[in-house]
């Protein structure tokens, strides 16, 4: 009886000894399974925080390009109001308005009466004209200064293509030929003239390059 109780007893204890152990393990797996999804949830969370830079970079290169327009705009606003401030208004013939720079409004009040009142204003990337109801023109640029095109070599500078002319801009007033049967007038890249032929025909003549 006692051997078997004896066995009985060291069988208990061998149990019972199995069973910490498992449970031990079971422990350890635990913690091994709480220390790795502990792992992973840091490995996944630092690139969403390295990412954060970029999005705060990205966002600042947006508003440096958003703004640059804006100034832009603010620039060319400037410069609409100075060259607004420096024009004045001008009535044509048929009562509407425009506007012209100070200089040239000031050089349209010079004209001769007979010249009648502007029909119309038209401006290029170099200069400005005033045709008026006569047909005689007022030309202003900045090289060349303001001078009347009148009669009929203003008909042939305008009908040539005005501002657009191959011959240019007018570079001075018209003047008698030296032989007294006509006028010519000098544009920056030739002139015209309106001569007679001596029986009294007058014609056009258009010369590149300089005086004929």
């Amino acid at each position: 009886m006692k051997k078997f109780t004896t066995r009985r007893l060291a069988g208990a204890l061998a149990a019972t000894t199995l069973s910490l152990g498992l449970v031990a393990c079971a422990g350890e797996n635990e913690e091994n399974v709480q220390t790795s999804e502990v792992e992973s949830t840091v490995e996944e969370t630092v690139p969403a925080e390295e990412a954060d830079p970029t999005e705060v970079e990205e966002g600042e290169s947006t508003v440096e390009e958003t703004n640059a327009p804006a100034d832009a705009a603010d620039s060319t606003e400037e410069a609409a109001e100075g060259d607004a401030a420096n024009s004045v208004s001008l009535t044509l013939a048929d009562g509407s308005t425009v506007l012209v720079t100070e200089d040239f409004a000031s050089e349209l009040e010079n004209v001769p009466e007979e010249f009648g009142k502007p029909v119309q204003v038209t401006e290029g990337d170099q200069a400005a004209m005033a045709e008026f109801e006569s047909g005689d023109l007022l030309v202003t640029s900045e090289e060349h200064g303001t001078n009347q095109v009148v009669g009929e070599i203003a008909r042939v500078w305008r009908d040539g293509g005005g501002l657009e002319n191959s011959i240019g801009l007018p570079t001075g007033e018209e003047e008698e030929t030296d032989e007294g049967n006509g006028w010519i007038q000098q544009f920056a890249n030739g002139t015209i003239s309106w001569t007679d032929d001596g029986s009294g025909t007058f014609s056009e003549t258009v010369t590149p390059g300089g005086e004929s």
